[in-house]
Parts: C-alpha cells; structure tokens; sequence
C-alpha cells in the first residue's frame, strides 16, 4: 500500500467537515487512512475495500454519503450496523 498513514485527526482541516465526520466515524473500527497524491485513500482492517477521499469535493455531502456507502461494501463489513 503507497501513501503515508495519517490519522484522520491530522487532517481535519484539509478535508470538508460532512467528509471528516465519517472518517472519525470509522477510524476506531481500524479502517486506516493514507495520503496519496492530492487526496487520501481510507483503506479496510481485513484489505478487501479501500475507498478514495477527496478532501475539498465540490459537494460535501454527497462525497461523504458516497464514502459511507462504498465503506459499507467491505465483506467483513467492519463499524457497520447491522
């Protein structure tokens, strides 16, 4: 895996605050957070999933619902209810 691992706590102000919300969400469930080119790449406990974050997307909310969801795509479905 390329990138430098960051804590999500680091970069709270080079990410949009909807996006940062789910990142601090999943962070302790183990899912690890890596720079990587002008963006990030949050990256599954188990390595099956990782998920591309941009940090300033034209619409926050959206981008955060869109992380959400591709997190809730890992098999082992890791910090998710249910």
């Amino acid at each position: 895996m390329p990138g430098e691992v960051v804590r999500v706590a680091n970069v709270r102000r080079e990410v949009k605050k909807e996006v940062y919300e789910v990142l601090e969400k999943f962070e302790p469930e183990g899912w690890t957070l890596r720079r990587q080119g002008h963006k990030f790449r949050f990256y599954c406990p188990c390595g099956a999933n990782s998920v591309a974050v941009n940090g300033t997307p034209q619409n926050a909310a959206r981008h955060a619902a869109r992380v959400r969801r591709e997190i809730g795509h890992c098999p082992d479905r890791h910090g998710l209810d249910g």
